[in-house]
């Protein structure tokens, strides 16, 4: 008979303690899955607002480079939950170029955490 049988106890219980092991790994494994995931998730969306952000940050600096016959491009702004800010710099050449040259900077960041997210300079002929 099985139950009186010392022999078939004792592996009864090493079936229960491997079942155990057997069921805290994979739900070790489970919790490293989902993570990865969570986090693949948010790389993903962190990456689409960076690209936003400095297809955003080049259009700009194509306005604040250009001159044209109408009002100039206001200094802040923002677009689409991306704040975004132009400063103007005098730059000067080591080399000594007649040309005036200012520096354009163009950065854009997170409206709501103020976190930059793109910037650029570029150098411009002073008008």
């Amino acid at each position: 008979m099985r139950g009186s049988d010392p022999k078939w106890q004792s592996e009864g219980g090493y079936a229960i303690a491997e079942a155990l092991i057997a069921l805290a790994i994979i739900a070790l494994m489970t919790g490293l899955v989902f993570q990865a995931i969570t986090q693949l998730g948010s790389t993903t969306i962190q990456t689409g607002e960076r690209r936003h952000a400095y297809l955003l940050a080049r259009s700009i600096m194509a306005g604040a480079t250009v001159s044209t016959q109408g009002a100039p491009m206001p200094p802040t702004g923002s677009d689409n939950g991306f704040a975004w800010r132009i400063t103007f710099a005098p730059y000067r050449s080591e080399l000594g170029s007649a040309l005036a040259l200012e520096q354009v900077s163009v950065v854009v960041s997170d409206e709501t955490t103020g976190r930059p997210l793109a910037k650029l300079d570029s150098l411009k002929i002073k008008p």
